[in-house]
């Protein structure tokens, strides 16, 4: 097993936001320990040519072109079987979002969070939160927060200690024979692969994926956000999809559980 982690990083048309400046940062700070997969969503501005750009300064960063847009999911599903079917075997698997919302100091704690509690500990998963608590500064969309707040409710109504925040763009997941056969078969939505590992994980071992969630110290909406009204109504079908699988497949599983505990 390497001592490194690897981390999916989706682009679709990311021209004009594409911080430079904040990836030359990220190749420089971890050129030793972490290797990023940045996959092109089929995007039709310069993203591929500025991915190329960045990948050819750092070592530690390569590129993946779709030759489509799938959506976000399964741009990180496909960067994800991607890693794994190459020759080194990293200890973590992560994704973090592309608009530079977080500090490398988030990023950076993030890793250390998972040698302490993924590797030297019982849990499988760091999930970064935009948790508004004393002493951090997270700056959220007023709309999208919503958004946010009635997927996790959802998701909470189906899925057993769940996470507060499942939406934040950064986590990382240890990298095992499970997790593996988890992406193996595409997402059934667009935006939120995170939810749908979850709920394959619970269907396949009855049991929850053990997450140790962390809030973030610093998110700011970035502006240019491709999050627009079609893409809301993606969402909302893709949590009615969310919320079928939850009564379809977790709900019967749930129920016998408790009937054989009493």
């Amino acid at each position: 097993m390497s001592n490194k982690i690897a981390i999916v990083i989706p682009l679709y048309n990311e021209e004009h936001r594409f911080n430079f400046g904040y990836f030359q940062s990220i190749g420089k700070k971890y050129s030793q320990d972490v290797d990023f997969v940045l996959v092109d969503d089929g995007s039709s501005d310069r993203t591929s040519e500025i991915a190329h750009k960045i990948s050819a300064q750092f070592s530690n960063f390569r590129i993946l072109e779709l030759g489509e847009n799938l959506g976000k999911a399964e741009a990180i599903r496909i960067g994800f079987r991607y890693i794994l079917q190459s020759q080194t075997k990293y200890r973590g698997l992560g994704f973090m979002d592309s608009d530079g919302a977080f500090d490398l100091a988030d990023l950076t704690n993030s890793i250390n969070l998972f040698d302490l509690k993924c590797m030297n500990d019982s849990y499988e998963a760091i999930f970064m939160s935009r948790l508004a608590i004393s002493g951090r500064n997270i700056e959220r969309n007023t709309l999208r927060h919503f958004f946010g707040r009635v997927v996790s409710r959802i998701i909470k109504c189906g899925l057993p200690n769940s996470p507060w925040d499942t939406q934040a763009g950064l986590k990382i997941f240890k990298s095992t024979e499970e997790f593996s056969r988890t992406i193996q078969v595409p997402f059934r939505t667009r935006w939120l692969f995170e939810v749908e590992i979850l709920q394959r994980v619970f269907v396949s071992r009855r049991e929850v994926l053990r997450i140790w969630e962390e809030p973030l110290h610093n998110w700011v909406d970035v502006k240019g956000s491709k999050i627009g009204i079609a893409q809301f109504v993606n969402i909302a079908s893709s949590v009615l999809t969310i919320a079928a699988i939850n009564v379809i497949q977790i709900a019967p599983i749930r129920i016998r559980r408790s009937r054989s505990v009493q």
